[in-house]
């Protein structure tokens, strides 16, 4: 959820960068919603994807203010 001075905030463009276990990267976008929300969608091919851990960073940048997160998770 994007936020500034707790409000959520609409329309915002964030940028997902996909770090795969090989170090392979896939990125995508998306715009948030009333509720500040962004959504990044990823099909995963069991075949072409490695298992291991995987990062997720996501960043942002909306009138002069920036702020970006990563989680991790793990394929088996």
């Amino acid at each position: 959820t994007i936020r500034a001075g707790g409000n959520p905030i609409a329309g915002a463009g964030v940028t997902f960068t996909m770090t795969k276990s090989n170090g392979a990267v896939t990125t995508g976008t998306a715009t948030t919603n009333a509720s500040g929300v962004a959504v990044f969608k990823y099909a995963f091919n069991r075949k072409k994807d490695p298992t291991g851990t995987y990062q997720v960073r996501a960043q942002t940048s909306s009138n002069g203010l920036s702020g970006s997160g990563t989680v991790s998770f793990l394929v088996k």
